[in-house]
C-alpha cells in the first residue's frame, strides 16, 4: 500500500487512497513528477516479492555478493510472473576508501556495527555471524561504539562490505557490476 501511495503522490493531482492499512486524502498535490522511480530497501522474502511486483528498483543492504545474485534471480522470476520488468538493483554496500587498507576496514566495521544497532543483527545468522552481530548490537546500544566495531570480524566485513585503496575498491566493485 505504501508503494501505491508514493506512486499516487508522485503523479500529482488529487491523492485519495483507501486500503486495508492506510487511508490517505483526498488532498491535492502540487507535484508534477510523473514517472519518478520507486525503489524499496526490501530485506525479507515477502517484501522482496512485493518490490519485484510493484517497484522500479531494489536497494538491498548488508547482503553478501554471492547471496545478492541468488536474490536477484528470485526477483527477476517474480517480476516476470507479474508481467513487469525486473527492478533495478542498487545495493547499499558499506564502503571505505583509504590508502591505508586497515583504516578503511575499520571504517567499514564502524558502518556495519551501526547497522547492527538498528536491528540488522537478526539477519546475520544466515552468514554465520549472529553472535558477533548481537554483540555489536548490545555494545552500540550501550554507547560503546568502539566495542561495537571491535565485535565485527574481518570476515564479516569482507562478505558485506568493500574497503581498501582506490584500486582495491575499484576491483571489488567490479564483482557487483558483473
Amino acid at each position: 500500500e505504501s508503494i501505491e501511495i508514493v506512486r499516487e503522490v508522485t503523479e500529482g493531482g488529487t491523492v485519495h487512497y483507501e486500503g486495508e492499512i492506510f487511508e490517505v486524502g483526498p488532498y491535492s498535490m502540487a507535484l508534477d513528477s510523473e514517472g519518478v522511480p520507486i525503489y524499496n530497501g526490501a530485506m525479507g522474502p515477502l517484501n522482496r516479492q512485493l518490490t519485484a511486483e510493484f517497484c522500479d528498483g531494489w536497494i538491498p543492504g548488508l547482503v553478501s555478493i554471492d547471496h545478492l545474485a541468488q536474490l536477484h534471480e528470485e526477483m527477476i522470476e517474480t517480476a516476470e510472473k507479474a508481467d513487469r520488468e525486473p527492478p533495478t538493483v542498487a545495493p547499499w554496500v558499506p564502503t571505505a576508501v583509504d590508502e591505508d587498507p586497515e583504516h578503511a576496514m575499520r571504517r567499514v566495521q564502524q558502518l556495519i556495527a551501526r547497522e547492527m544497532a538498528m536491528g540488522y543483527n537478526e539477519g546475520m545468522e544466515q552468514y554465520g555471524f549472529r553472535d558477533e552481530a548481537d554483540l555489536a548490537f548490545e555494545r552500540f546500544r550501550a554507547g560503546d561504539r568502539t566495542g561495537a566495531a571491535d565485535a565485527i570480524p574481518q570476515e564479516m566485513v569482507e562478505i558485506l562490505g568493500v574497503y581498501g585503496t582506490p584500486e582495491d575498491v575499484r576491483m571489488q566493485y567490479e564483482r557487483y557490476f558483473d
